[in-house]
């Protein structure tokens, strides 16, 4: 892939640059993109809210009817997963590749 190469004023040179097609040929995944974003903003939120534990909760501590006869569900176990740093790459790879 052939891309021209831009002054810092946003004029174009007469340089290109020849980048390599197995790394910017790709087809953008926006989903990845999405959950790195999504990843990146929960991490700078501050995270002080606190939750209510067993003394703060008004009323009954009992379960309720409909948690004791919930039947729990059946996750499907062909589902692929990837671990939190292949994403972070996957969609760094796929946002360069959007960007050119």
């Amino acid at each position: 892939m052939k891309l021209d190469v831009y002054s810092s004023k946003g004029s174009k040179t007469k340089k290109s640059v020849d980048l390599d097609d197995a790394v910017f040929g790709i087809e953008p995944n926006d989903h990845a993109i999405y959950l790195d974003v999504k990843r990146f903003l929960a991490a700078q939120r501050q995270g002080t809210h606190d939750t209510l534990n067993r003394s703060l909760v008004s009323g009954s501590t009992r379960r309720s009817r409909s948690r004791r006869e919930r039947v729990p569900l059946v996750r499907a176990a062909s589902r692929t997963r990837c671990s939190a740093a292949e994403v972070r790459c996957l969609a760094q790879n796929h946002a360069i590749t959007r960007k050119s």
